[in-house]
């Protein structure tokens, strides 16, 4: 009986010392595929979105329940608190020039009219050069003003499913259900709704503080946090911006 009992714990303990090692091999991973001065501009920026953004939004809730409660109101709500006013420490100018910003987002490139459609382009600026992310093509009408369409249009940024921080979450993915439902999901939509990733966190019953998962939420929050971004101050992208009228 004895023997069985420490046998049990023994297993235990073993159990609870693999995960904690399979754990520190999923970080070791992800940070390995985004790279090391990307992973610890990743590190700046969910230090500063904590100390900077969720302490002054929230100042007598944990860090924890800040992310929490962000996550859980609505998207106008949170559009309307302009985040990005937040920070002043952090220079969001350098984050948005960033090569990790680059990893993750795919700004518009260029935008073109033809038969009554305009055309944009987003790219991603990878440090081997630029690379084609997404083509999108709407409809507009004559009476429209199509130097409004563009200026409209110049601040879109996508997710960018071809950068290493895509490819950092797939590398890391496996064996925990959030990570696969959230890796297939931004794979198939690139964007998903603040209600359907907070859902998609209680769910699976996500640890929030956990390491990995404190960086996916900062920056899933962070489209937010690109409403403050000046496209033609921000990217080098616009320098070979085309208009085809």
């Amino acid at each position: 009986m004895k023997a069985s009992f420490f046998i049990t714990i023994i297993s235990l303990l073993l159990l609870i010392g693999c995960s904690s090692l399979n754990s520190s091999k999923k970080i070791k991973v992800f940070e390995q595929t985004l790279g090391a001065d990307n992973a610890q501009a990743l590190t700046q920026y969910v230090n500063a979105f904590e100390n900077e953004v969720l302490k002054k939004q929230y100042p007598t809730l944990t860090i924890e329940k800040a992310y929490a409660q962000l996550l859980s109101e609505d998207p106008r709500t949170i559009v309307n608190m302009k985040l990005y006013n937040q920070f002043s420490n952090y220079n969001l100018e350098n984050y948005f020039k960033s090569q990790l910003w680059h990893e993750i987002y795919a700004p518009v490139d260029s935008i073109w009219f033809e038969n009554l459609q305009y055309s944009i382009r987003c790219v991603y600026l990878s440090e081997h050069g630029k690379k084609i992310v997404t083509e999108i093509s709407s409809s507009y009408e004559t009476r429209m003003n199509k130097d409004s369409i563009i200026q409209s249009e110049l601040g879109l940024c996508m997710f960018n499913r071809k950068g290493k921080y895509f490819k950092a979450i797939k590398s890391s993915k496996s064996g925990i259900p959030f990570f696969e439902e959230y890796y297939h999901a931004k794979d198939v939509a690139g964007e998903i709704g603040i209600a359907m990733f907070a859902n998609m966190i209680k769910q699976n019953k996500l640890a929030i503080n956990d390491y990995l998962a404190k960086r996916i939420i900062a920056i899933e929050l962070g489209k937010f946090i690109n409403d403050g971004r000046e496209p033609k101050k921000y990217s080098t992208a616009f320098k070979d911006l085309t208009r085809k009228n």
